[in-house]
Order: C-alpha cells, then sequence, then structure tokens
C-alpha cells in the first residue's frame, strides 16, 4: 500500500485533509500517550479530516442562525461525516490485508482511567493527542491558540485517527 493509493482512496471516501507519519515519529512520547499502547503492531499513524465550510459559520458571524454550526461544524461533521469518512477508509485497509484501528478525535487532557492490565502499561483508555499527532503526520501545525492550523483550511476542520501494521 502506498501514501498515493491510500490518499485517493481517502479522497473518494471524503476527507479533504490527510497525512500519514511513521511510528518513529510518535518515539518521545509516554506509553501513556503513545499510539502503540492502543495497538501494539502500529507502524503508521493516519490523519483524516473533513474542513468545516465557510458557509457553515455565517449563521454564527451574522447572529441568525447558531445552530448551523452545531450540526455540519461540530457534532455531525465530527460524529457522522468524518467518523464515516474514517471508517471506510479504515475498511479500505483491511480489504487489501492490513489491520486498521479508526480513533474518534476526544481530548487529549483526560488522563487514563482504571488498573493497568500488565505491569509495564499505563491504565485503560488512552487519549492520543490529535492535533500533535496531526503536526507529526506533516498536515499542519498547532496555532497560537492551541489548535491545528492547516494550509488550506486555517482552523476549520475536524480529524480523526487511523492506526494501522501497513508501513505507509
Amino acid at each position: 500500500m502506498t501514501r498515493d493509493e491510500l490518499k485517493k482512496y481517502a479522497v473518494e471516501a471524503g476527507a479533504d485533509v490527510f497525512g500519514v507519519a511513521p511510528i518513529g515519529r510518535f518515539d518521545d512520547l509516554a506509553p501513556a500517550k503513545h499510539p502503540r499502547s492502543i495497538f501494539p503492531e502500529t507502524k503508521s499513524v493516519i490523519i483524516l479530516g473533513r474542513r468545516i465550510t465557510r458557509g457553515t459559520l455565517r449563521g454564527v458571524e451574522e447572529g441568525t442562525n447558531f445552530y448551523n454550526y452545531t450540526l455540519y461544524g461540530s457534532d455531525w461533521l465530527d460524529n457522522r461525516f468524518v467518523a464515516a469518512t474514517t471508517f471506510r477508509t479504515a475498511e479500505f485497509l483491511e480489504d487489501n490485508g492490513w489491520e486498521a484501528v479508526p480513533l474518534q478525535n476526544l481530548p487529549p487532557e483526560v488522563p487514563p482511567m482504571g488498573v493497568a492490565v500488565k505491569k509495564d502499561l499505563p491504565p485503560p483508555n488512552i487519549m492520543l493527542d490529535f492535533n500533535d499527532a496531526a503536526v507529526r503526520a506533516g498536515v499542519g501545525e498547532i496555532g497560537y491558540c492551541h489548535v491545528l492550523l492547516t494550509p488550506e483550511f486555517g482552523p476549520r476542520q475536524r480529524i480523526q485517527m487511523i492506526l494501522t501494521d501497513a508501513e505507509i
């Protein structure tokens, strides 16, 4: 599987944002924040996202329609549209013989919870920093306001992640 083959499929599945980082780019992270703590065989971390359309923000700017952003800029965009793109891309990887672990973007500030199942493992419910992973995947950079900024969409995107054993 090449990066270009995967990107072509992800774009067909709806991705506006795409990046891949080899797992070695995460070597400086503690186990509680490392992708291999979720999927030990991880060789590549894939970032996928969809843009928040410019028109989605118009009602907020005009003070006339705040709910449009809630649906199309936040809730539905993240939990339905980006999730569907991420899941379809994970299916594509698995259909081609690789394992793929799709992950929803949850707050990284939440500490791991529970009791470790082995002595040298962090507690369960690892929360990865998706913005940091996006930077490591070459998608964009973190701005002064601590959000992901991409060249194409600035701060207007929602992202998710796939961990895979494919070397991409």
